[in-house]
Order: C-alpha cells, then structure tokens, then sequence
C-alpha cells in the first residue's frame, strides 16, 4: 500500500494474497479470520464494495485453511528388511 498525494494505491496482488492469507472483506465478517481488508486499509465498507467490482477482484473470496483436530503420529518402530544373499 503506497499513499500518494492523500490518496492510497492498494495493489491487486496485495488484495489477492491477503485473501490466500485468510483475510476477509469486511470487519464484520471477522470472526475466525486473521483481519478483514477494510481494517486493513481503513476502508469503509462501500469502499471495499467498490474495490471488489474490479474486474480482476470480481468474485475471489477468502481462501480458508481447514485444519484437521487430529494428527497422525506413527509409534511404531522402524522395521528393516535384511536380504539373505
């Protein structure tokens, strides 16, 4: 995000990688994500409405990261297998 002359260019590929990132669009939606563009920006929500009728923007929504509550740990011991020659 550069400001230039008060005004504050906001790159698409900035937009994009915070969606990746599990951002959201509006601060309202903020629940279990890490931030909301709006915030991040300090946009009003008509500006961000704004932002995402760009056609490049149009339609992304924010990539969320599903976790597992579970793991998988192998406690079994190593087993080698000897060849007889």
């Amino acid at each position: 995000m550069n400001t230039t002359q008060n005004k504050v260019q906001i790159k698409i590929s900035e937009i994009k990688e915070l969606l990746k990132n599990g951002y959201v669009r509006y601060k309202k939606d903020n629940v279990d994500s890490v931030g909301s563009i709006e915030e991040h920006y300090n946009l009003t929500a008509s500006q961000v409405k704004e932002i995402f009728r760009i056609p490049k923007l149009r339609g992304l929504r924010t990539r969320v990261q599903k976790s597992n509550s579970w793991e998988i740990v192998d406690d079994e011991p190593a087993t080698i297998e000897v060849k007889n020659a």
